[in-house]
This record gives structure tokens, sequence and C-alpha cells, in this order.
């Protein structure tokens, strides 16, 4: 199921004579459901490792998220701990209907993409056990992946995950 990220409508930019009068739209997540063929969906291979248990799958990356968010069951398997949130946070559909309120992040944990991409970070809880691991909007502005949208892959990582987020192999050890 991906998640999308509320943002201010079409209307909101708009002149004063072509704007509709409507209610300010409330701060929140929207859900939308996914009954396209989920081989279409671009996913990188992944693990979630918290206190030497790892949990290994596929990450969705999904633009229209506004957040990374790890499945609950994920979440109890590797026992991590999680944290309440100051304020929570509302999640709909698309057509408006509320579906759950997020209320706890997760503490950090080490998240390995594609092989050697490593970075530590917190996910948001969300029941999402078709796509355990969600990879959102954030997560593409900070990494900024350059993908190929047909093979659903990454052809080339950011400037800033060349000196931060890749693992290369260890330099070898020469016998003195």
């Amino acid at each position: 199921m991906p998640v999308l990220w509320s943002v201010r409508p079409l209307y909101s930019n708009l002149s004063g004579s072509a704007k509709s009068h409507r209610p300010p739209v409330e701060l929140g997540l929207l859900v939308g459901s996914n009954t396209s063929n989920p081989n279409s969906r671009c996913s990188l291979p992944c693990s979630v490792t918290f206190n030497h248990k790892t949990f290994s799958t596929e990450a969705l990356l999904d633009s229209g998220c506004e957040r990374n968010i790890l499945d609950q069951a994920v979440i109890q398997q590797l026992n991590i701990p999680t944290v309440l949130l100051p304020s929570p946070i509302k999640v709909s559909s698309l057509d408006g209907s509320d579906l759950t309120t997020i209320t706890h992040r997760t503490a950090p944990v080490n998240l390995l993409v594609s092989g050697n991409h490593h970075e530590v970070v917190s996910f948001f809880v969300f029941p999402s056990p078709q796509s355990p691991v969600v990879l959102g909007h954030e997560w593409l502005i900070t990494h900024n992946p350059h993908l190929d949208w047909r093979t659903g892959s990454i052809v080339a990582w950011s400037p800033f995950c060349l000196s931060h987020c890749l693992l290369s192999a260890p330099l070898p050890v020469r016998k003195a």
C-alpha cells in the first residue's frame, strides 16, 4: 500500500479570482491502495538490523510517501524500541477517509540498501505488511539516487552517498 504525502492543493497557488473557498488542509499523511502489478513498483534489496538481529526484504521506494516507514511486525520481530511522537500524525486515504494515526517512531536502526549503502535511520511505525520497509520522499531527497525506472535499479548514487553512505571493500592487509 503506497503512502502519499499531503501537500497544499493547487487552488492555494492560484490567484484570488480562481481560488475556490475550501477549508485549510490539515497536516497528515495520505494513503492509497495499489491494485497494480507489484512488480511495477521500484524496490531495492535491503536489510534492517538492530541489536545483532537482521530482517532482509525489499524496500519500496515511494516518492509519494512523506516519511520512511517500517511495519509493526518487523519492529516486534527485531525487538526495536519505539518512541512516542510529540504530536500524532493522522493517516488518511486518497478519498479523505481516516485510516490510522501514527504515534511512534523507532529508535535508530542500521539500514543496508543494495548491498553497500549503509546508514542509521529512524522509521515511523505504520502497518504495512505488503511493503514492510518504505523509503519515502525524505530518503529520496537526502540520498538523491539516479533511478532507472524501467529496471527498478539505482544507476548512480549522489555525491552525498559517495562520501557518507557507501561501503567499499576493505583494503587488503599486507604482510610486513
